[in-house]
């Protein structure tokens, strides 16, 4: 079907046939009627030019359904907020409307629902919608081919959202009709419509879902925490606690000469290497540098250890600091070959510390792994929810039906 307008001479070509009574011309904007088959130039029907993206006659395939445009129509309610929509027929003459507000799009199709819209929720399909909107529009301007005037006005609405879906109802003269629409991304509109420019984004839309689905994501944090758990269990009903060294060390021969220890293994899951050392330290110190050197990869991890105790009376009172005994932890040691070689070096004025034990074990597996990611899960799930929280809380800012308290907007 192909009409050219009697104004401009503009060809505007839909290559399906169908039953139209009004046709606006996508380029000079002017008002044709037509009667008895004759396209004939009307003044009353001109209406004012709009920016629409998505060209008169322009395909589009959803399912197995090829569908084209067949009119847009910019529409504006009581308070001055407007959007467009766009009518996609097939050729068998289903319809299917795009409406695009704010750079978000949502396509919507007329459904059979004959329930009670006039209450703040609805049920439907499994979801519950609840009141965004309400009030009145007009159609301000429109192209392409119609089957009604473009200049009605008072039409009244009702929009329900349940994100990523909605529900709209609109009244015209007594006559109802519900259609049930899903939110489309910008960019599968722009692909789908093979576009090169669309409405930039300016607010989150009323049917716009969150980033990812927070329900799918916190049943995988669930399925995760149990994962490790069940894993954390098994390695440490696995491990046992060994003592892999130990010896008394002669500080008299042996200070700041460097001992090695006997190549010893490690069997089991990974777990913290702990080392004891207790000396004879009285208002003195005692200083220890140590290296764990893996036999089979020949990686070296080196660390140190101070132990120091001192003590005294001053102002009528004794006093005392340090420890005569020091331990510490070297985290995430896994199995294999290993050689520990230490260092000792005392203070040169202490003649009386002439001993140094050191006692090395490889602990059974603690709960810090598993209570870090478990807190994790938790810390990252509490801000996602934040985050998830302050965005429905922009979605629904202009809405006089919000769930949520001024205080809180």
């Amino acid at each position: 079907m192909e009409i050219t307008c009697l104004h401009c001479k503009h060809e505007t070509q839909l290559p399906i046939e169908i039953e139209f009574d009004y046709f606006v011309c996508p380029q000079c904007f002017k008002g044709h009627s037509k009667h008895n088959g004759i396209l004939t130039e009307n003044e009353k029907l001109s209406v004012q030019g709009f920016g629409f993206y998505i060209p008169i006659g322009k395909s589009v395939v959803f399912g197995e359904t090829t569908y084209w445009v067949s009119n847009a129509v910019l529409k504006n309610d009581d308070y001055g907020e407007g959007w467009c929509e766009y009518e996609l027929r097939s050729a068998t003459g289903n319809c299917k409307y795009l409406t695009e507000e704010n750079g978000n799009w949502t396509l919507s199709e007329a459904i059979e629902f004959h329930k009670d819209l006039g209450r703040l929720e609805v049920h439907y399909n499994d979801r519950d919608f609840a009141l965004f909107d309400k009030g009145k529009y007009q159609n301000k301007s429109g192209v392409g081919f119609f089957d009604f005037k473009i200049s009605r006005d008072n039409i009244s609405y009702k929009d329900f959202i349940s994100p990523p879906y909605l529900l709209s109802e609109e009244t015209e003269e007594q006559h109802t009709v519900v259609y049930y629409g899903q939110h489309i991304a910008a960019n599968e509109i722009k692909k789908l419509f093979q576009l090169n420019a669309i409405p930039s984004k300016t607010k989150i839309g009323m049917a716009q879902p969150f980033y990812f689905d927070m329900s799918k994501t916190i049943t995988t944090f669930c399925f995760a925490a149990i994962i490790i758990l069940i894993s954390h269990m098994y390695f440490y009903n696995q491990s046992s606690n060994q003592l892999v060294y130990s010896n008394n060390i002669d500080l008299s021969i042996g200070n700041e000469r460097e001992i090695a220890t006997d190549v010893f293994e490690l069997k089991g899951p990974i777990a913290p290497l702990t080392i004891y050392i207790k000396t004879g330290v009285d208002n003195s110190w005692l200083a220890t540098d140590f290296s764990l050197v893996n036999q089979k990869t020949g990686e070296t991890a080196y660390f140190s250890k101070d132990v120091e105790y001192y003590h005294g009376y001053e102002g009528g009172e004794s006093w005392s600091e340090g420890s005569s005994s020091e331990d510490f932890n070297i985290c995430g040691v896994s199995s294999g070959q290993y050689q520990i070689t230490f260092k000792p070096s005392r203070d040169s004025s202490d003649v009386n510390n002439s001993q140094m034990s050191i006692d090395v074990y490889w602990n059974e597996s603690s709960n810090w792994n598993f209570m870090t990611a478990l807190c994790s899960f938790v810390a990252v799930s509490f801000i996602l929810f934040m985050i998830k929280n302050n965005y429905e809380q922009r979605r629904w800012s202009d809405s006089d039906y919000s769930p949520y308290s001024k205080e809180e907007d």
